[in-house]
Parts: C-alpha cells; structure tokens; sequence
C-alpha cells in the first residue's frame, strides 16, 4: 500500500529558477508521485498541530431509502513534526458527535495514550466544536452519491481557512478502529439496522 497511512507526504517549495525546476521534474518523474496544492486550513484546527493539516474523517452509509448517512465522525491531529495527521502515521484521533460536530471523548493514539489536551501545543481536545460543521455533513452526504455502489466510504475532510470544505479522499474501508478506540465502544449498533436492508 505505497502512500497510504500518509507516509512520503512532503511539502516542497519551488523557487522558480530553471535548473531547480528541471531537476524537481527529473525527481517527480523517477517518484510518480500524486501532486496537490497546498491546504491552508481553518485557524481553529491549526491550533491543535500547525505542522500537519487536522483533518475529520466523516463516515457515511448510502442505505436503501436512497439518503446517505453519517454513521460515525472523528477529529484527527498530528503529533509533532509530521506533514500528516494519519492515526496510523502518529497521528491522534477524538470522536465527534455527528448531531453537533462537538468533540466527545478524549484523543487516543495507536499505542492506547490518552489525550484531554495537544501534547504539543496544549490545545484541549474534550469540547472542542468544529467550525462549519453543517456544510461538512451537507458535504459529504452528497459526495456519497457520487458513486452509489461504493456505499461505505470514510471521507477525510479538511476545512480552509475560509470555511472551504474539502474532501481530500474517500476510504473504502475507512479504518473503523479510529471511530471505535477513543470511547472503546463498539459500532456494529449503529450499521445494523441499516446493513440487514441493504
């Protein structure tokens, strides 16, 4: 799985000379790497770890009424210098109640610590409310329509600075242990009643 769990994230900065461009191309062709553009996220998530863009990940179910739904959501930071806040790359994940987008459990990381504040830069996790969270949910209940018979995706979910909502990925498999370890409840509760219609 080459670059998944957001490894080989790097940001480079182009000073425009010709011989720095040619030999950036020369690297990305040996690379064959996936090119955006930089993400300027929301000063409020900015707070919790500058070094990475703090994503959500907002999980949906397209169910046989034809409505998508949110099944579960978490907010996911970095830890320290990294480019990414991956859960499996160092990163720490909180449970959000989908109804509010307000953060419900303390974070965690794979290694089980617990976090009620950044440990880097102390901002508390427990309470936090994310901004624009109305157009995140609006957001990815349509792009769950984009393809139907992908009916389970988890959606990784930055927000600008602006209020921009954008969808960087959807993942088939949407790690369900990230929406299970921080309140250590499990989620087949929520699926079933939907699961058993489709």
């Amino acid at each position: 799985m080459a670059g998944s769990h957001g490894k080989g994230i790097r940001i480079i900065d182009v000073d425009g000379t010709k011989e720095n461009i040619t030999n950036l191309y020369k690297d990305l062709q040996r690379d064959n790497p996936i090119i955006e553009e930089l993400i300027v996220q929301h000063n409020e998530l900015s707070e919790f770890n500058p070094t990475s863009v703090n994503t959500l990940r907002v999980v949906t179910l397209l169910c046989n009424d034809g409505k998508a739904r949110v099944m579960t959501a978490n907010l996911r930071v970095g830890n320290g210098e990294k480019y990414a806040d991956n859960f499996h790359h160092n990163g720490i994940a909180a449970l959000l109640d989908v109804n509010s987008g307000i953060v419900v459990t303390s974070g965690i990381d794979m290694n089980f610590n617990r976090y009620y504040v950044h440990p880097v830069t102390g901002k508390q996790i427990i309470g936090f409310k994310i901004p624009y969270w109305e157009k995140v949910i609006q957001t990815c209940k349509e792009a769950a329509h984009v393809t139907p018979s992908v009916g389970y995706v988890g959606w990784d979910v930055a927000i600008g600075k602006d209020g921009q909502i954008m969808i960087i990925e959807g993942n088939a498999a949407a790690d369900p242990d990230i929406s299970q370890m921080p309140d250590q409840i499990g989620k087949w509760p929520l699926y079933e009643k939907y699961i058993k219609k489709i």
